[in-house]
């Protein structure tokens, strides 16, 4: 598996498309993306980031609140499959709403 190239090409860039594609979505949804080198990036969603954790998760989509490090408005995704990146963004437009962060 190592030594399989054409899966690792595959993968990354599998990866940088759904990253670009969250991070489209993310701010059309009137959040900030910031971009990163890695399968994951930042998201500031303008509230309380915890509370969005909370809600998240009480729908079975788990995302990383940043308020441990400072950063009491943001959340860090991680880049998934086509499904799962779409299931994320229906979820965080749904929770976003609810919570009142964006309109």
């Amino acid at each position: 598996a190592i030594n399989d190239t054409e899966f690792y090409e595959k993968t990354l860039q599998g990866t940088r498309e759904g990253k670009a594609w969250l991070q489209k979505e993310v701010d059309n949804l009137g959040c900030t993306s910031y971009s990163s080198q890695t399968n994951f990036f930042l998201i500031d969603v303008k509230g309380d980031a915890t509370a969005l954790y909370e809600a998240m998760l009480h729908k079975g989509v788990i995302i990383r609140s940043m308020k441990a490090y400072g950063y009491t408005n943001v959340i860090r995704v991680t880049v998934g499959t086509t499904e799962e990146n779409q299931r994320f963004i229906n979820t965080l437009k749904d929770c976003l709403q609810e919570l009142g962060y964006v309109s």
